[in-house]
């Protein structure tokens, strides 16, 4: 009794560290994106400590435990595992994109939300008839596929991390989140194929601690080249007024300015790309360049001015 409640405390010892690191970060810069990491590293070290649980309640999966322990295990996987899963699967990939500063329609979010939590309904019913006796085929197929969903969702976000930021960012910012996408790469690929008998919640410590610290340490270089292209976009807005754009054709000369193509921007402003076409038009006519090279070389002198002052 007292080695399973001295694993606790150094167990939980381990997760109350990360929390408070994380809640510390985002009470010193409040960005949202870091919210949503305070609230994935909770739900994640929740998720781990039930598995390392349910290790110790109910050991084995059908072996010397028995096929009705087994069953019971399988339930609560599917009923709390599972759920926590999703939802820190979900929290992970806002954190990516408010890192990232890219909006998501809110009716995208609700789809992938509701497309997560059918998944678990779905592996909820599964386990409990496998519970009363049924077949376990099923819930098992289902399993591997939940399990690859979710690998490839994670892979899937950090290899769209690297591509908007090698796409869209620029030093010293550019490497910053390249490197943050790299120790997520490293820490995430030890978690998923390195499996362990080790307490879950001290794998997960040993996981979470260094994009942690690495984020931490990179927040304050992200948030000073967000405010300084914040300011730098603002003297361009007052630039193109000067010239009478429309509100419209200024937030398409900002993402023309940042690289964007005529269908990316179609597909962040929700217009159709005739539309799209029809206000480029409009806005070389305004600025009198003939091309996105002269447009950008003009708005670039405006921001060279506004750091000369």
């Amino acid at each position: 009794m007292l080695n399973f409640w001295a694993r606790q405390f150094l167990v939980w010892g381990a997760a109350a560290l990360t929390i408070s690191i994380s809640f510390s970060l985002y009470q010193r810069f409040r960005q949202k994106y870091l919210r949503d990491w305070f609230l994935f590293v909770i739900v994640f070290n929740l998720g781990l400590y039930i598995v390392d649980l349910l290790r110790t309640v109910f050991p084995g999966l059908g072996g010397d435990a028995g096929p009705v322990v087994a069953r019971l295990e399988r339930v609560f996987h599917a009923l709390l595992v599972r759920p926590l899963i999703v939802i820190g699967l979900l929290l992970f990939l806002r954190f990516i994109m408010g890192l990232l500063d890219i909006a998501v329609r809110r009716c995208w979010q609700w789809l992938v939300a509701f497309f997560m939590l059918g998944h678990v309904a779905g592996l909820a019913v599964l386990a409990e008839r496998f519970f009363s006796g049924g077949s376990h085929e099923a819930y098992a197929v289902l399993i591997v596929v939940s399990d690859g969903l979710v690998i490839c969702a994670l892979y899937g976000a950090l290899a769209f991390m690297q591509v908007q930021a090698v796409r869209h960012e620029t030093e010293p910012r550019r490497q910053a989140l390249r490197n943050l996408g790299i120790i997520f790469f490293l820490c995430q690929t030890i978690l998923v194929f390195l499996p362990t008998e080790k307490p879950q919640l001290l794998v997960g410590f040993f996981l979470v601690l260094p994009p942690l610290l690495y984020l931490w340490r990179i927040q304050a270089l992200l948030l000073k080249e967000r405010r300084k292209f914040a300011a730098s976009d603002a003297d361009r807005r007052l630039f193109l007024e000067q010239f009478g754009l429309t509100e419209r054709e200024q937030q398409i000369v900002m993402l023309i300015c940042a690289g964007r193509d005529n269908r990316t921007v179609s597909d962040e402003l929700f217009v159709s790309i005739q539309t799209v076409k029809h206000h480029v038009t409009a806005i070389f006519r305004k600025l009198k360049v003939r091309n996105r090279i002269q447009l950008v070389n003009l708005l670039s002198q405006v921001g060279r001015e506004t750091e000369d002052r």
